[in-house]
């Protein structure tokens, strides 16, 4: 077996912008999380008892949130024109998540390679609301191989990653992780 290295000689598996949103969407996030009622987060098909424990509510693209989606199109544009040079079509209803003392998110993908209707996402994205400071645990990790990597992130830093990827968000200990989530969609890789 012969490796063969990877031209652009930085990370391969995820993309990170910093100080990602501008003042205008996070006010927009601000007046939605204040004006909104979360509800606990639901899975299927999942043996484990607790997989997930966090309190999420869909921001829906409408007048008063389009310029948070358009600030989220250009991002993920950005991203996929410079590391991924992916066929991307559209992005889903984005996903607003606090994860309280003991949150957790257990390990899990966003989709397979290969989706219903010649469609899958491709690409998953979070964007840390809060200071890191604010909570201890409720890491993002990618599970790449064997062990996990932690993904270091500041407040208003998003990450990109394929979908297809493994990844979980370990159990917050104190305070409460607060994040933006979506995922963009495309046609299937095979």
């Amino acid at each position: 077996m012969l490796f063969l290295r990877n031209p652009d000689g930085v990370n391969t598996w995820h993309y990170i912008i910093n100080n990602c949103l501008s003042e205008k969407s996070l006010e927009i996030i601000d007046i939605f999380s204040t004006n909104t009622t979360l509800e606990k987060a639901k899975m299927f098909n999942v043996d484990s008892e607790t997989p997930r424990v966090t309190n999420i509510s869909f921001i829906e693209l409408k007048k008063n949130t389009a310029d948070l989606y358009q600030n989220v199109g250009d991002l993920i544009e950005k991203a996929n024109l410079s590391h991924f040079n992916w066929q991307l079509l559209f992005l889903e209803t984005m996903q607003y998540s606090e994860y309280p003392v003991g949150g957790t998110y257990c390990m899990h993908t966003d989709s397979s390679l290969k989706g219903p209707n010649g469609l899958n996402r491709k690409l998953s994205f979070s964007i840390l609301l809060n200071d890191p400071s604010e909570y201890e645990g409720g890491d993002l990790e990618l599970f790449l191989f064997k062990n996990p990597e932690k993904i270091e992130m500041k407040k208003n830093d998003i990450v990109f990653f394929p979908s297809s990827i493994p990844h979980r968000v370990t159990p917050v200990i104190k305070g409460k992780r607060i994040s933006l989530v979506g995922w963009v969609v495309g046609p299937n890789f095979v």
